[in-house]
């Protein structure tokens, strides 16, 4: 099966939580997934899928 390799922007927040809960229920196949945020948010634990996800700071460089 064909996965899909995410990164969601903003991942943190409200809307970012809402995609990954959208990305769950419709069973989309996740291969790798990245989560961006703030520099406050950086290091914050999110789980996806029984997977710890750790969020990184959202830089110019990571899009390189």
């Amino acid at each position: 099966m064909e996965t899909h390799n995410i990164t969601i922007v903003g991942g943190s927040g409200i809307v970012g939580r809402e995609f990954l809960k959208i990305l769950d229920e419709q069973n989309i196949p996740v291969g790798k997934i990245r989560i961006l945020a703030t520099r406050r948010s950086a290091g914050t634990e999110i789980f996806f899928r029984d997977q710890k996800i750790i969020v990184e700071e959202t830089n110019p460089e990571i899009f390189n």
